[in-house]
């Protein structure tokens, strides 16, 4: 809720916690409060975990404005930078990457990976993913229900398909979870630093492994083609590996569990998807689920690196700023009837999921890709599939990075 308020020019700016605690009714849904300061058309200011106080942006068309500002940074090395979390600020916040870095720096990088992510290429891993969805519904189909949707199928799934990306065993996909869980999660500083180290230690060992032993994972061609030239450095490598496999498997996987949940919980919206699924229009539903969700339920971090302007308010040198997705997703300006979950929306591809501008999540086209497997294989293959736990007992990772669901009970018939 809005606390306090601040003078800026001559204008009342409101002072609100975020990300805040959401509504349990409505665990879809961001705080309502935010939806409240959205209202006001400018900008805000947020009251953050660490006591900062950047400036938060809650409309689509300003977050869209900002996120193309060249004035505003994505470097976390930059004075006044306000970090997600003190988990964040231990691992991924101090990581030099594309998500990271400011151009021209990031520029390079990204046009060194751009041609192992195009719509052609993610379409090719296909047959693999629809392999591995249904070896995971197979096992589920031989142990019977209930089980835990969460650890049998939407948290192995995307990680196995970047564990088969990257080159790295599939015997360790397990380990990379629990690390990757303490990196990001509702962990400590101390706890969060010490998976990071863990991660960093288990990616220098597998490059320096297929260095020796290359195959034709990606980890191999940026060791040839980039690595060995010197255009990018081993930390480099190392660092953008993380980022792969910490955000690359955690917003998928949490994105399809609560995908999932909300299907269970509203048979209209199962037979709505179900509708979407044989009427040829499956990938405009994955669209809206990712606009409804928006797991990345933090924001998007910025800081300024020269005075800018978002709407009409004046941003200064070193001031942060938080572009609330999210909130963005749902601004009815944007998006006609934004809280209902229409899978026929015309315009649900305009959601910040993926971020927006230079930054824009490279790895969207394989997101979507495994959403569009995952979710009909499941339903198609266990089509009596229900929740087996009341709404109540549902526990939402509200303090993780990424916003999701911890288990999830489900059983058939």
């Amino acid at each position: 809720m809005a606390s306090t308020e601040q003078t800026s020019g001559n204008t009342a700016v409101p002072t609100v916690q975020f990300p805040g605690t959401r509504d349990s009714r409505c665990p879809f849904d961001p705080p309502p409060h935010l939806s409240d300061v959205r209202e006001s058309r400018q900008p805000a200011k947020a009251q953050t975990w660490d006591g900062a106080e950047p400036w938060l942006i809650t409309q689509h068309d300003l977050a869209c404005q900002a996120l193309r500002d060249p004035a505003l940074s994505s470097d976390p090395r930059r004075p006044g930078w306000a970090e997600k979390s003190a988990s964040f600020a231990a691992t991924m916040g101090a990581d030099r990457n594309l998500r990271t870095m400011d151009n021209p720096e990031h520029g390079a990088q990204r046009r060194m990976l751009a041609p192992e992510f195009t719509v052609a290429r993610i379409a090719q891993m296909r047959g693999s993913i629809e392999a591995l969805a249904d070896r995971h519904i197979d096992a589920m189909l031989q142990t019977g229900g209930p089980v835990d949707l969460v650890g049998a199928y939407s948290l192995p799934l995307p990680l196995l398909v970047l564990c088969q990306l990257l080159g790295i065993p599939e015997s360790d996909s397990s380990v990379l979870a629990a690390i990757s869980e303490d990196a990001i999660g509702d962990t400590s500083y101390e706890v969060a630093a010490h998976a990071g180290a863990r991660l960093s230690e288990y990616i220098r060992g597998f490059v320096s492994h297929r260095e020796r032993i290359p195959d034709e994972s990606l980890t191999a061609r940026l060791l040839d083609q980039y690595v060995s030239s010197g255009e990018m450095t081993d930390d480099e490598l190392v660092d953008l590996l993380r980022l792969f496999i910490v955000a690359g498997h955690e917003t998928t996987a949490n994105q399809l569990g609560l995908s999932i949940l909300a299907l269970l919980s509203d048979p209209g919206l199962m037979e709505a998807m179900r509708n979407a699924i044989d009427g040829g229009y499956l990938d405009n539903a994955i669209e809206e689920l990712l606009r409804f969700m928006s797991v990345s339920h933090l924001g998007r971090r910025r800081v300024a690196v020269e005075d800018t302007t978002i709407g009409t308010q004046l941003i200064r040198a070193g001031e942060p700023i938080i572009i609330a997705n999210s909130t963005a997703d749902r601004d009815p300006v944007a998006f006609e009837n934004p809280d209902v979950m229409d899978f026929t929306r015309s315009n649900a591809k305009r959601h910040l999921a993926f971020g927006f501008g230079v930054h824009q999540c490279l790895g969207q086209h394989l997101s979507r890709l495994e959403l569009a497997v995952a979710i009909p294989r499941l339903l198609t293959r266990i089509p009596g599939l229900r929740l087996a736990a009341r709404p109540d007992e549902i526990v939402f990772k509200e303090h993780h990075a990424v916003y999701g669901v911890r288990m999830l009970p489900v059983a058939w018939s």
